[in-house]
């Protein structure tokens, strides 16, 4: 395959300057032909009475660098309330709309305004309602199960989603370094536990307004004694495949799933074994032919030797699907919830007043909407183009924006890829020694010196470097074969505030020493691994070992976007959730499970 050609400066000048895009300033002239350029999208973070909406800086028209108009209605059209914006160094513009009435729906636009010449057209309109901060939640009820925790509470108005932690220490609020998983319903199963051992268990809810207060309780697992079967499962028939689902069962720790073509369950074939999931399971019995009806039953096991009788029987029929028609309609499926891309972060000595417009979450830690790429790319690759691959890599800037709840169309999904990702970045596999890999990941000759940090380079010994403001769009994603913990520098205390200079450290990390795995081992340094990613980024953007450390490379003429959309196209529903593969340690302050290092490199002492 040919080289991948890296996008020069001159197409970068005349598509920034013609559509938009951020870094731009480079004094390119507008024909005055060309109308005045304005943002093409925007997006809008709720808060209690006001929402927050950035979008991309526009680039100057002949000479003239825009200010902005911010407009909202509760109507479909513009109106006549507006804010003025100004422009500032930052590659995001941001805005506050104030005293709006919460769980009101707006309709939000941004136009740019060019002194002298005119203003551009109105950006397309997206829609928001502002949001109080969540209640705390009532009463936690727990289970316990063979190495497993399960807890169930009433569902709070307003929550995005709830955070759960687990540790064997008590407290009103759980300390540092306690196991957490974000959930976004209410329930959440906690495995991997050891029975006998107590455990308190705190639960908050969260959404873009702010966090609720911590509701707590206790358990302790236990070996369980026969299960109970699932009272009812539904069947839905796919591309070969059934989907199962099932209501959680209280204190069960796995499930098998069975099937037949005929209404027995004595001929029956036994298919996956999933783990239990809170509040519902779903799970695919994969590989079957297509145009034929089967019958699915679901048998609880307490994840010793004990398992329950078959549930009522389901059945549904297997049926080719369409193929996607690739048009801005087509709806793929339907998100659950939102995946959120932008979230201000705490109050710090870097940020003293709140982080400022450069809230991409995708740029900075482990999200939703970057497991859902890397994730669905991986399983593109090996279910629909029969590719062995190992894991997944992209940059957290391919993805541009939040995907809301509800339909997911082809239109919408195309809408949060970054602009040029949309039509030019497809599929490579790029194949790289263990010993390459680890450099491409962590090099420690580059750790320890300052004069390492330099935007050209891959930063301070670890790539994924994410500093929270311009430049941030190497921050990778991975898919779920890979785990590690990128350690930055111990976060200095809140106070006093941080100059430029004096920051700059923190910006900085490494992969934490022991933490780099891949299917839980450690990456051999003989083995030759295969990585699915963009082609532009094998072609040395961002990273240069994903060029100069490769000992081949294949091309596969299908835009990366694509495949996460027959993905999504397969699964129907998606949910959002993170897995902890990339955890952070110090550095700039994140949402939680952020926590701060111990770390303090010689050069900061």
């Amino acid at each position: 395959m040919p080289l991948p050609k890296k996008r020069g400066l001159f197409s970068c000048i005349v598509v920034c300057a013609i559509l938009g895009i951020s870094g731009c300033e480079t004094g390119f002239n507008e024909p005055s032909a060309i109308p005045l350029a304005g943002p093409r999208s925007i997006q809008i973070t709720p808060r209690d009475r006001e929402l927050v909406v950035q979008w991309t800086k526009v680039a100057p028209a002949r000479g003239v660098t825009p200010t902005y108009r911010l407009y909202w209605s509760t109507a479909s059209t513009p109106g006549t309330d507006w804010i003025f914006v100004d422009t500032h160094t930052s590659s995001l513009i941001q805005g506050y709309i104030p005293n709006l009435v919460n769980r009101q729906r707006y309709s939000v636009w941004v136009k740019a305004v060019f002194e002298g010449l005119g203003e551009s057209a109105f950006s397309p309109v997206s829609y928001a309602a502002p949001i109080p901060p969540p209640e705390t939640l009532g009463i936690i009820t727990v289970y316990s199960g063979y190495q497993m925790l399960e807890l169930r509470w009433e569902e709070v108005e307003d929550a995005a989603a709830y955070e759960v932690y687990s540790g064997t220490t008590g407290g009103d609020a759980p300390p540092a370094g306690a196991a957490m998983k974000t959930v976004p319903e209410p329930g959440a199963i906690l495995h991997g536990l050891a029975n006998g051992m107590g455990y308190t268990l705190w639960v908050r809810a969260v959404n873009t307004a702010g966090d609720s207060g911590w509701r707590t309780a206790i358990g302790t697992p236990a070996t369980g004694g026969t299960p109970t079967a699932p009272e009812s499962i539904t069947a839905a028939g796919g591309d070969a495949k059934i989907t199962v689902t099932w209501d959680q069962v209280p204190g069960v720790k796995a499930y098998i799933l069975y099937y037949n073509t005929t209404d027995d369950f004595s001929g029956k074939v036994a298919g996956p074994t999933v783990t239990a999931d809170a509040p519902k399971n779903t799970a695919d019995i994969t590989g079957l032919a297509n145009g034929v009806p089967y019958h699915v039953w679901v048998v609880s096991s307490n994840g010793v030797e004990s398992v329950s009788a078959p549930s009522p029987a389901a059945s549904a029929r297997t049926a080719a699907r369409p193929p996607i028609q690739w048009n801005a309609g087509f709806t793929l499926g339907n998100a659950a919830a939102e995946f959120s891309f932008a979230q201000d972060l705490p109050v710090s000595a870097f940020w003293p007043e709140g982080r400022p417009s450069t809230d991409r979450l995708t740029r900075v830690q482990e999200t939703a909407l970057g497991d859902l790429f890397a994730d669905g790319a991986a399983w593109y690759l090996r279910t629909k183009q029969n590719k062995n691959i190992d894991f997944v890599f992209i940059n957290g800037g391919y993805i541009d924006n939040a995907l809301l709840r509800g339909s997911v169309t082809v239109g919408s999904l195309m809408g949060i890829i970054y602009p040029d990702s949309r039509t030019e970045d497809k599929f490579v596999i790029v194949t790289m020694k263990g010993s390459e890999l680890k450099k491409f990941f962590y090099n420690p000759d580059r750790e320890v010196s300052l004069a390492a940090w330099n935007e050209e380079m891959d930063v301070a010994g670890v790539v994924h470097t994410g500093r929270g403001s311009g430049g941030t769009g190497f921050f990778g994603a991975v898919s779920k074969e890979v785990r590690y913990t990128i350690e930055y520098p111990q976060a200095p205390p809140a106070s006093p505030a941080l100059n430029a200079d004096r920051a700059e450290p923190y910006y900085h990390g490494r992969i934490k020493p022991g933490t780099l795995k891949i299917n839980d081992a450690d990456f051999d340094d003989d083995t030759e691994y295969r990585i699915g990613t963009t082609d532009y980024l094998a072609s040395g953007a961002y990273f240069t070992g994903l060029f100069t450390g490769r000992i081949a490379i294949e091309g596969i003429d299908v835009l990366f976007w694509r495949g996460v959309a027959e993905y999504i196209y397969d699964k129907g529903t998606i949910t959002p959730y993170t897995d902890g593969r990339i955890k952070i340690e110090g550095g700039v302050p994140l949402p939680a499970p952020w926590i701060n290092s111990t770390w303090k490199p010689i050069w900061l002492e």
